[in-house]
């Protein structure tokens, strides 16, 4: 069952002294049809400013995921908007739930598919306090419909975990971590050669070399890397196109 999208006319008065003009923030919540270009310029810049970097959370790994593997009819984006100028300062995709194990209050669960491996929230580096002030201001607002936010997958060293926590305690709201654990990590700018060796073992460093031969045989296997947002947005939208042909999904 679901929460229907609560008011989006609402308005928190958190006000910024950051901004020429200081303008109460907004929090609107928007579905996915309502996902156009406009929404999808804003979102990739709020991306460019965020304190919280997180491939999983740009709009082209967002919606591709929303296209081809994951779509729910309450997938909505909850974001803090600066009105004045239309600026967002916090954007995440969330699934609505009445109540779950983790969390049995009606609330807002960050969205993932099976190739999500970090949830969370794109935050304004400059503005970041003011933003999450407003988040939960609205949160609180909301009453029963919607009474807290879950972000599992979220790394509670990172400058988002720190700052909502820091905001929970300024509006005295509770902040609680459940489960933790230890996750690994790859760091593309240390895999060599000399690294696989080292942390690969023998089999599946052969596995390896087998499926690149395997590859090889239907056309040039090469490794680039993607950067421009029309470059990001064709990768990721014929990775999930080719996730979405597997005998698996």
């Amino acid at each position: 069952m679901s929460v229907a999208p609560p008011d989006l006319s609402r308005e928190i008065a958190v006000s910024s002294t950051h901004v020429e003009r200081p303008a109460p923030l907004r929090v609107l919540t928007l579905r996915r049809d309502q996902v156009d270009a406009e929404v999808l310029r804003k979102w990739r810049d709020l991306a460019n400013r965020s304190c919280h970097h997180n491939a999983f959370l740009l709009p082209e790994f967002v919606t591709s995921s929303w296209h081809h593997l994951d779509s729910r009819e309450d997938d909505v984006l909850l974001v803090v908007e600066e009105p004045t100028y239309g600026r967002w300062l916090a954007a995440g995709a969330f699934h609505l739930y009445q109540a779950t194990r983790k969390l049995a209050v009606p609330h807002a669960l960050a969205s993932r598919c099976r190739h999500t491996y970090r949830t969370g929230l794109l935050l304004d580096n400059e503005l970041r306090r003011e933003a999450l002030d407003a988040l939960l201001k609205y949160l609180a607002a909301q009453g029963n419909l919607l009474q807290g936010l879950e972000f599992p997958l979220m790394r509670l060293d990172s400058v988002l975990a720190h700052e909502l926590e820091q905001a929970a305690l300024r509006n005295g709201q509770f902040w609680q971590a459940i489960p933790e654990r230890e996750s690994p990590a790859v760091f593309p700018e240390l895999i060599s050669e000399e690294y696989l060796e080292q942390h690969w073992s023998k089999n599946r460093r052969k596995s390896l070399r087998r499926h690149k031969r395997m590859l090889a045989e239907l056309g040039e296997v090469r490794l680039e890397f993607r950067e421009t947002p029309a470059q990001v947005s064709s990768s990721i939208e014929m990775f999930f196109h080719l996730e979405n042909l597997g005998y698996k999904s």
